[in-house]
């Protein structure tokens, strides 16, 4: 198909590109964000596929939403346009050139309402994870100094991914998530362990500050550990090893 056929079946108005070997199409639906909805079209006169080629899931991903199955989340909107998802793409196949503009609304139309639905239903997933990042500064900065290791509190023993054991403390490190049960936990084994080692025990949550921390949260967190940031960690620990 050329750009000159394409063209002629879709007309003048929207804009298009070639892109590898096929053509971006410019639509008049948009994306949550405000971007433009673009398909794309491959193939021959005869037998073209419409596509959205990828462009909703990736879409989502920017926001931080990550279907545990893309394409399983994107077929319910297709098939309410009467059309397909498959490998984690909006499309439709073996349409005609006459039929291109009505199948490009469609596609269009799907990947528009997929973005909007699952980005109001879905929980967006942190961009970055604490426990790698603490994981990866203590590896690069204190790896020697630290090892895992469970410590005896009052009630229960508890584990601690970052323990450092000297004569005059007990330091020890996890990291936190604003998730209720992570917090909650990460609080009881310090309060716990604290009540058996008293202030020679001295244990650090470190937490993300990208996320959206209310000042309650981290008071919480301060009433059991030194609450710290993970872009403060660097300065807050040597101050706490010496």
């Amino acid at each position: 198909m050329t750009t000159h056929r394409l063209q002629g079946a879709i007309g003048t108005v929207a804009a298009v590109q070639q892109y590898g070997n096929g053509w971006l199409v410019d639509t008049t639906c948009l994306f949550p964000s405000g971007k433009v909805i673009q398909v794309l079209i491959e193939g021959t006169d005869a037998e073209a596929v419409v596509s959205d080629a990828g462009m909703t899931l990736d879409e989502l991903a920017v926001s931080g939403i990550v279907p545990d199955d893309g394409t399983a989340a994107l077929a319910r909107y297709a098939r309410q346009m009467g059309i397909q998802a498959r490998n984690g793409q909006i499309f439709e196949s073996r349409v005609s050139v006459e039929d291109i503009p009505a199948v490009i609304r469609l596609v269009a139309s799907a990947a528009q309402e997929a973005a909007r639905n699952l980005m109001h239903n879905l929980r967006p997933r942190p961009s970055r994870h604490i426990r790698d990042m603490l994981e990866g500064f203590i590896q690069t900065k204190y790896d020697s100094l630290f090892e895992k290791a469970v410590l005896e509190g009052k009630n229960k023993s508890h584990q601690f991914d970052y323990v450092h054991v000297s004569k005059a403390n007990v330091i020890a490190i996890n990291p936190v998530t604003r998730d209720a049960s992570s917090r909650d936990s990460r609080i009881v084994s310090c309060l716990d362990v604290k009540s058996k080692m008293g202030e020679k025990f001295q244990p650090v949550l470190v937490y993300d500050e990208s996320e959206d921390w209310s000042g309650d949260e981290i008071g919480m967190l301060q009433l059991a550990a030194s609450a710290v940031p993970f872009g403060s960690i660097e300065i807050a620990l040597p101050d706490l090893l010496h």
